[in-house]
Protein backbone atom coordinates (compact mmCIF):
# COMPACT_ATOMS: atom_id res chain seq x y z
CA UNK A 1 0.00 0.00 0.00
CA UNK A 2 1.25 3.73 -0.95
CA UNK A 3 -0.37 6.71 0.47
CA UNK A 4 -0.38 10.18 -1.44
CA UNK A 5 -1.77 13.54 -1.89
CA UNK A 6 -4.20 12.39 -4.83
CA UNK A 7 -3.61 15.94 -6.37
CA UNK A 8 0.08 14.58 -6.86
CA UNK A 9 -0.93 11.43 -8.85
CA UNK A 10 -1.75 11.00 -12.57
CA UNK A 11 -5.51 11.03 -13.25
CA UNK A 12 -5.36 7.73 -14.50
CA UNK A 13 -4.35 4.94 -11.66
CA UNK A 14 -2.83 2.41 -14.56
CA UNK A 15 -2.39 -1.60 -14.05
CA UNK A 16 -0.60 -2.98 -11.63
CA UNK A 17 -2.11 -0.49 -9.59
CA UNK A 18 -5.74 0.20 -8.50
CA UNK A 19 -7.00 3.85 -6.30
CA UNK A 20 -8.02 1.64 -3.37
CA UNK A 21 -9.33 4.06 -0.66
CA UNK A 22 -10.22 7.97 -1.03
CA UNK A 23 -10.02 9.34 2.58
CA UNK A 24 -12.52 12.13 4.11
CA UNK A 25 -11.37 15.55 1.90
CA UNK A 26 -9.96 18.22 4.00
CA UNK A 27 -9.97 21.49 2.67
CA UNK A 28 -9.87 21.96 -1.08
CA UNK A 29 -8.90 25.37 -1.30
CA UNK A 30 -5.41 27.24 -1.87
CA UNK A 31 -4.38 29.28 0.83
CA UNK A 32 -2.14 32.59 0.77
CA UNK A 33 0.32 33.34 3.55
CA UNK A 34 1.39 36.85 3.08
CA UNK A 35 4.78 38.61 3.86
CA UNK A 36 4.23 39.71 7.96
CA UNK A 37 3.95 43.09 6.72
CA UNK A 38 0.91 41.92 5.33
CA UNK A 39 -2.18 40.83 6.87
CA UNK A 40 -4.71 40.56 4.66
CA UNK A 41 -5.31 40.72 0.90
CA UNK A 42 -6.27 43.82 0.46
CA UNK A 43 -3.67 44.46 2.04
CA UNK A 44 -1.37 43.32 -1.17
CA UNK A 45 -0.02 45.87 -3.87
CA UNK A 46 -1.57 46.00 -6.94
CA UNK A 47 1.01 43.92 -8.74
CA UNK A 48 2.06 41.35 -5.87
CA UNK A 49 5.24 39.60 -6.11
CA UNK A 50 4.16 35.33 -5.62
CA UNK A 51 5.56 32.51 -4.80
CA UNK A 52 4.70 29.04 -5.73
CA UNK A 53 5.54 25.26 -6.60
CA UNK A 54 2.41 24.90 -9.15
CA UNK A 55 1.60 26.04 -12.55
CA UNK A 56 -2.44 25.91 -12.53
CA UNK A 57 -1.98 28.80 -9.15
CA UNK A 58 1.00 30.55 -11.81
CA UNK A 59 -1.89 31.02 -14.49
CA UNK A 60 -4.44 31.72 -11.85
CA UNK A 61 -2.49 34.28 -9.86
CA UNK A 62 -1.75 36.08 -13.22
CA UNK A 63 -5.64 36.11 -13.49
CA UNK A 64 -6.55 37.56 -10.83
CA UNK A 65 -3.60 39.96 -10.52
CA UNK A 66 -2.43 41.48 -14.06
CA UNK A 67 1.24 42.07 -14.17
CA UNK A 68 2.13 40.53 -10.89
CA UNK A 69 5.57 39.07 -10.35
CA UNK A 70 5.13 35.37 -9.75
CA UNK A 71 8.22 32.95 -9.40
CA UNK A 72 8.20 29.23 -8.72
CA UNK A 73 9.48 27.76 -5.41
CA UNK A 74 10.58 23.85 -4.18
CA UNK A 75 11.22 22.56 -1.13
CA UNK A 76 8.74 21.47 1.59
CA UNK A 77 6.20 24.21 3.37
CA UNK A 78 8.69 25.67 5.86
CA UNK A 79 11.03 26.12 3.51
CA UNK A 80 8.74 27.75 1.41
CA UNK A 81 7.25 30.09 3.97
CA UNK A 82 11.16 30.87 5.07
CA UNK A 83 11.79 31.82 1.32
CA UNK A 84 8.91 34.77 1.26
CA UNK A 85 10.74 37.10 3.18
CA UNK A 86 14.58 36.01 1.81
CA UNK A 87 13.26 36.35 -1.80
CA UNK A 88 11.44 39.46 -0.86
CA UNK A 89 8.33 38.16 -1.86
CA UNK A 90 4.23 39.22 -0.67
CA UNK A 91 3.33 36.27 -0.31
CA UNK A 92 3.16 32.17 -0.84
CA UNK A 93 0.37 30.27 -2.07
CA UNK A 94 0.39 26.51 -1.45
CA UNK A 95 -2.34 24.23 -0.49
CA UNK A 96 -4.91 25.03 2.26
CA UNK A 97 -4.67 21.38 3.54
CA UNK A 98 -1.07 21.15 3.53
CA UNK A 99 -1.25 23.79 6.30
CA UNK A 100 -3.99 22.18 8.09
CA UNK A 101 -2.21 18.46 8.37
CA UNK A 102 1.05 20.26 9.18
CA UNK A 103 -0.92 22.00 11.74
CA UNK A 104 1.20 25.39 10.80
CA UNK A 105 -0.34 27.79 13.83
CA UNK A 106 2.75 30.52 13.83
CA UNK A 107 1.21 32.45 9.78
CA UNK A 108 -1.30 34.25 8.63
CA UNK A 109 -3.44 31.89 6.09
CA UNK A 110 -5.81 33.36 4.16
CA UNK A 111 -7.74 30.82 2.23
CA UNK A 112 -8.98 31.78 -1.33
CA UNK A 113 -12.18 31.10 -2.11
CA UNK A 114 -12.75 28.40 -5.03
CA UNK A 115 -14.76 31.53 -6.79
CA UNK A 116 -11.51 33.09 -7.55
CA UNK A 117 -8.92 30.35 -7.87
CA UNK A 118 -10.36 26.60 -8.58
CA UNK A 119 -8.08 23.84 -7.26
CA UNK A 120 -6.05 20.97 -8.88
CA UNK A 121 -8.28 17.80 -9.69
CA UNK A 122 -8.29 15.89 -6.05
CA UNK A 123 -6.83 18.70 -3.95
CA UNK A 124 -7.09 17.98 -0.40
CA UNK A 125 -7.51 14.58 -0.82
CA UNK A 126 -5.51 11.16 0.67
CA UNK A 127 -5.25 8.19 -1.42
CA UNK A 128 -4.26 4.70 -1.12
CA UNK A 129 -2.76 2.96 -3.54
CA UNK A 130 -2.67 -1.10 -3.86
CA UNK A 131 -1.78 -3.90 -6.52
CA UNK A 132 -4.80 -4.94 -8.48
CA UNK A 133 -3.89 -8.18 -7.95
CA UNK A 134 -4.37 -8.22 -4.06
CA UNK A 135 -7.86 -8.74 -3.22
CA UNK A 136 -7.06 -8.97 0.45
CA UNK A 137 -5.69 -5.15 -0.15
CA UNK A 138 -8.31 -3.67 -1.98
CA UNK A 139 -10.72 -5.47 0.63
CA UNK A 140 -8.85 -4.34 3.47
CA UNK A 141 -8.74 -0.31 2.37
CA UNK A 142 -12.43 -0.96 1.50
CA UNK A 143 -13.95 0.40 4.38
CA UNK A 144 -11.85 3.51 4.65
CA UNK A 145 -13.21 4.77 1.28
CA UNK A 146 -15.37 8.23 1.47
CA UNK A 147 -18.43 8.06 -0.85
CA UNK A 148 -18.77 11.88 -1.56
CA UNK A 149 -14.87 12.54 -1.59
CA UNK A 150 -14.67 9.65 -3.93
CA UNK A 151 -17.30 10.42 -6.15
CA UNK A 152 -16.22 13.91 -6.04
CA UNK A 153 -12.92 13.44 -6.98
CA UNK A 154 -13.42 11.08 -9.68
CA UNK A 155 -15.03 13.22 -11.37
CA UNK A 156 -12.36 16.25 -11.54
CA UNK A 157 -9.94 13.59 -12.29
CA UNK A 158 -11.88 11.65 -15.31
CA UNK A 159 -12.36 15.47 -16.68
CA UNK A 160 -8.71 15.35 -17.29
CA UNK A 161 -8.68 12.23 -18.59
CA UNK A 162 -11.05 13.09 -21.07
CA UNK A 163 -9.24 16.14 -22.27
CA UNK A 164 -6.07 13.86 -22.50
CA UNK A 165 -4.27 15.48 -19.83
CA UNK A 166 -2.26 14.51 -16.67
CA UNK A 167 -1.47 16.32 -13.63
CA UNK A 168 1.31 18.29 -15.29
CA UNK A 169 -0.94 20.27 -17.41
CA UNK A 170 -2.87 23.24 -15.21
CA UNK A 171 -6.10 21.97 -15.55
CA UNK A 172 -8.26 23.34 -12.30
CA UNK A 173 -11.51 21.19 -11.18
CA UNK A 174 -13.63 21.02 -8.03
CA UNK A 175 -16.78 19.08 -7.61
CA UNK A 176 -18.74 18.96 -4.28
CA UNK A 177 -22.23 17.65 -2.96
CA UNK A 178 -24.36 20.33 -3.16
CA UNK A 179 -27.27 18.17 -1.64
CA UNK A 180 -28.01 14.29 -0.96
CA UNK A 181 -31.02 12.90 -3.00
CA UNK A 182 -31.23 8.90 -2.09
CA UNK A 183 -30.23 7.44 -4.40
CA UNK A 184 -28.59 10.13 -6.19
CA UNK A 185 -26.63 12.80 -5.17
CA UNK A 186 -26.34 16.27 -7.22
CA UNK A 187 -22.52 17.46 -7.54
CA UNK A 188 -21.76 20.86 -8.48
CA UNK A 189 -18.53 20.83 -10.92
CA UNK A 190 -16.51 23.65 -11.75
CA UNK A 191 -13.28 23.30 -14.54
CA UNK A 192 -11.21 25.43 -15.31
CA UNK A 193 -8.09 25.69 -17.50
CA UNK A 194 -6.13 29.15 -17.03
CA UNK A 195 -4.88 30.47 -20.53
CA UNK A 196 -0.71 30.16 -20.85
CA UNK A 197 -0.40 33.76 -21.76
CA UNK A 198 -2.00 35.07 -18.37
CA UNK A 199 -4.94 36.97 -20.13
CA UNK A 200 -8.61 37.30 -18.63
CA UNK A 201 -9.93 34.62 -21.25
CA UNK A 202 -9.61 31.31 -19.53
CA UNK A 203 -11.97 27.92 -20.32
CA UNK A 204 -14.56 27.94 -17.05
CA UNK A 205 -17.52 26.05 -16.63
CA UNK A 206 -20.01 24.91 -13.96
CA UNK A 207 -21.83 21.67 -14.38
CA UNK A 208 -24.37 20.14 -12.15
CA UNK A 209 -23.65 15.71 -12.42
CA UNK A 210 -25.92 13.75 -11.29
CA UNK A 211 -24.01 10.95 -9.85
CA UNK A 212 -24.89 7.01 -8.75
CA UNK A 213 -23.91 7.08 -5.25
CA UNK A 214 -23.31 3.50 -4.40
CA UNK A 215 -21.13 2.90 -8.01
CA UNK A 216 -19.52 6.54 -7.48
CA UNK A 217 -19.78 6.85 -11.33
CA UNK A 218 -21.52 9.51 -13.49
CA UNK A 219 -24.51 8.51 -14.85
CA UNK A 220 -24.67 11.24 -17.46
CA UNK A 221 -21.05 11.18 -18.35
CA UNK A 222 -18.79 14.08 -19.32
CA UNK A 223 -19.91 16.75 -21.19
CA UNK A 224 -18.13 17.23 -24.81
Amino acid sequence: IAVHSLKDMAVRTLPPFCLGAVLPRGRAEDALLPHPRHHSLEDLPRQPFFLTGSIRRQRQLAMLYPGCKIEHVRGNIQTRIRKVPEQGADALVVAAAAIDRLEIKDQNVVIIPIADMIPAAGQGAIAAVCLESRPDMVAALAPLNDGPTRAAVDIERNTGHARGVNRIVPLAADAEYLEEQKPLGLLKWDLAIPPANGNNTAFIVEFGVRINRAKNVPISGLPD
